[in-house]
């Protein structure tokens, strides 16, 4: 529960230490010095507070680690002598529209939403797909796209990863007036990703279902 409380909360984040603009603020000690979460839901960092808006902000489940999705795709910072660093594009990122991302439960992973071409130098696709990149030694990987049955010619968008393995997004149907996005669930057995399903009416509505956050 604890861990779940960190990701909320840095999820709504909204500051200007991530600005490009003036120097990033001296940072130290855990959740960037700011008082660890609890069980009730409140503001991350009001005092860094701006109209800046990152999309996606998430620690690492050892907490030494920030990533966050901005204009400049994917960026990070770590705690390195108690100190954060200064927000770095992740090496993967930068070219492509990336965005809602997602740690699986163990750190190996990292999982996220882009328009990036299939192909290397392609164009950017019309649609986003689910890509994940795999921790190194020297790093990550190079981002894979998870493909069928999960990626289709929708959007597939906001990955989030439980323990056994099973993914959950949402997607959303294009070609209406309006979103029909709705939360599915793709379960993980024998090395495989099954067709995802749907969720039921206790978890979608009429109206958006989106930006799933699995515990």
């Amino acid at each position: 529960m604890k861990r779940t409380a960190s990701f909320i909360c840095c999820f709504l984040l909204t500051a200007n230490l991530f600005s490009q603009k003036g120097d990033f603020p001296n940072l130290s000690g855990p959740y960037l010095g700011q008082k660890p979460p609890g069980m009730m839901a409140e503001v991350f960092a009001p005092e860094l507070r701006s109209t800046v808006q990152m999309q996606g902000f998430i620690f690492s489940p050892d907490g030494t680690e920030l990533y966050f999705g901005s204009i400049s795709g994917i960026m990070f910072s770590r705690q390195e002598n108690d100190c954060w660093t200064k927000p770095q594009t992740a090496s993967f990122s930068g070219r492509y529209r990336d965005f809602d991302l997602n740690f699986s439960p163990d750190g190996s992973q990292l999982w996220f939403t882009s328009n990036r071409p299939l192909e290397k130098d392609g164009a950017p696709q019309g649609h986003y797909d689910i890509w994940f990149v795999q921790r190194t030694d020297t790093g990550w990987t190079e981002p894979t796209n998870i493909g069928l049955p999960i990626n289709t010619e929708q959007n597939e968008v906001h990955p989030s990863i439980s323990e056994n393995g099973n993914l959950y997004f949402f997607r959303d149907i294009r070609g209406g007036a309006e979103s029909n996005a709705d939360i599915y669930c793709s379960k993980y057995a024998d090395g495989r990703y099954a067709e995802p399903l749907e969720l039921g009416n206790e978890i979608n509505s009429e109206s958006a279902d989106i930006d799933p956050f699995i515990a």
